[in-house]
């Protein structure tokens, strides 16, 4: 990221999102990114379209992942949003736009619940043990 933005492990804040374009993550898996992003605080990335082998990995890791077609034309760096997992909508705050993303499949859900696919295995391994 300092690449694009010099400043920006000084500007960004726990709680924040990267917004991408599409097919966000083309090449594949960005482990050691991912989890310097979220050693950084950033809790999701929200994009247009993932590349499938990215989604695939960093899913599986328990990092959330939504697509969200027109989020690069609805917001603006550092504007406030927030997302709704039960509508599955994007708010944001400073315009009052409401965007509805693709539906977060529920094994990614699980995922995220659980920390990745280390605590899922073990979260449904205990569940059938116990």
């Amino acid at each position: 990221m300092t690449s694009f933005d010099p400043e920006f492990p000084d500007k960004v804040r726990a709680g924040d999102v990267i917004i991408g374009g599409k097919n966000f993550g083309y090449g594949h898996p960005h482990y050691p990114s991912c989890r310097a992003l979220r050693a950084l605080g950033i809790n999701a990335i929200i994009a247009e379209s993932f590349s499938p082998g990215f989604y695939r990995g960093e899913s599986s890791n328990g990092y959330p992942l939504i697509e969200c077609p027109g989020i690069t034309s609805a917001v603006e760096r550092w504007q406030t949003i927030s997302f709704n997992w039960e509508t599955e909508q994007i708010s944001v705050e400073e315009t009052g736009d409401v965007l509805q993303c693709q539906r977060v499949p529920l094994k990614s859900k699980d995922l995220i619940l659980t920390g990745g696919i280390i605590g899922y295995l073990k979260k449904v391994r205990l569940e059938k043990e116990g």
